[in-house]
């Protein structure tokens, strides 16, 4: 008996220590003035990559945990109305909420733009709704060089954001705007780094730039988009990637493989009339590549067939050789081509 009641008197003293004793008071919340302006220029300087990853260790420097930190950013936004575009990657839903509402002047950055989007894919359903109010409050007054730097990214996380359903259509304004595309053109003509290949993919999406194509495939600097445009105009038809997906390859033992789900639309880009020999030519084994695949469909319906397999069978590109050899395989004899 009495070790059970030391049992008990132990278990009893065990859960008295652990009952909390009265709760410290947290110092009131200061908005940090300098932290702020250093906070804000770093996100102007931010690659779009790098923002969501930033943003929240900017509001954290900026407003430190403490007793009402709602009144603290309230006031730091009536001082300082820039103070909104930090704010809005708060921990607390709604000083995000009330940082969205007071947003009324241009993104003058990148990082400030890309800073707005990411709200779109918050998950607060409060606070997207205000995102995409505030959105289409500032992205029209942004100018279009700025929002063509963030068209990669925004691009490649349309179909990756999984929160939003109605508000990624505010991206899709953004991004057929007809302003914003003529700069995201000169990108995609004299961008020097990047996969602007896949960019372009991702932006035929929307017809606007359609036009640029010819344009694009003979004379961009990037041969991925060089490529890219080539192909669309010759094959009449962009094609996009809007995830991923599986694809069973042995149902019955359960292996499957990752597939990249694609969507597609008609193309009706005039063709240059050289396109072809001028992609046969190109400096790049990639652009032959997609050249040499054309020929290929095209073989029964090229007049002068036997000059372009000469030229592709002394590639130095083993899978352009390749295309040539299938040419003069189907073709034979009849074509003269099967001692070219």
């Amino acid at each position: 008996m009495g070790v059970v009641i030391d049992f008990i008197e132990l278990v009893l003293g065990r859960r008295r220590s652990q009952v909390p004793g009265p709760r410290t008071r947290m110092p009131f919340a200061v908005f940090d003035e300098a932290a702020f302006g250093a906070s804000l220029a770093h996100l102007d300087l931010a690659k779009a990559t790098d923002v969501l990853l930033l943003g929240g260790q900017f509001a954290a420097t900026c407003l430190p945990y403490g007793d009402d930190r709602r009144t603290a950013a309230r006031l730091a936004m009536q001082a300082h109305p820039d103070a909104a575009w930090i704010l809005c990657f708060d921990s607390d839903g709604y000083i995000r909420e009330a940082a969205l509402r007071r947003l009324n002047s241009p993104a003058e950055t990148t990082g400030r733009l890309v800073a707005l989007t990411l709200r779109l894919n918050d998950w607060v359903p409060q606070v997207r709704q205000q995102a995409v109010e505030a959105f289409r409050r500032v992205w029209p007054l942004t100018p279009p060089g700025v929002i063509a730097g963030a068209v990669p990214y925004l691009l490649r996380q349309r179909f990756i954001w999984r929160r939003w359903t109605h508000e990624g259509n505010c991206i899709d304004e953004l991004l057929g705007d007809a302003s914003v595309a003529a700069e995201v053109i000169l990108l995609l003509l004299h961008g020097r780094s990047g996969s602007l290949g896949r960019t372009l993919a991702q932006a035929l999406r929307f017809p606007v730039y359609d036009p640029a194509l010819a344009k694009l495939a003979l004379e961009a600097r990037l041969p991925d988009v060089r490529a890219t445009a080539m192909k669309t105009i010759m094959q009449g038809e962009a094609v996009w990637p809007i995830g991923h997906g599986w694809a069973w390859i042995d149902k019955t033992m359960g292996v499957r493989r990752r597939i990249t789900l694609t969507e597609r639309r008609s193309v009706s880009a005039p063709e240059p009339p050289d396109l072809l020999k001028a992609g046969i030519a190109d400096r790049s084994a990639l652009v032959r590549k997609v050249a040499a695949a054309v020929a290929v469909e095209r073989m029964n319906n090229i007049p002068d067939i036997t000059e372009i397999v000469a030229v592709l069978a002394n590639d130095r590109s083993a899978a352009v050789r390749d295309r040539a050899d299938y040419i003069r395989r189907h073709l034979g004899s009849p074509k003269g081509l099967a001692g070219s």
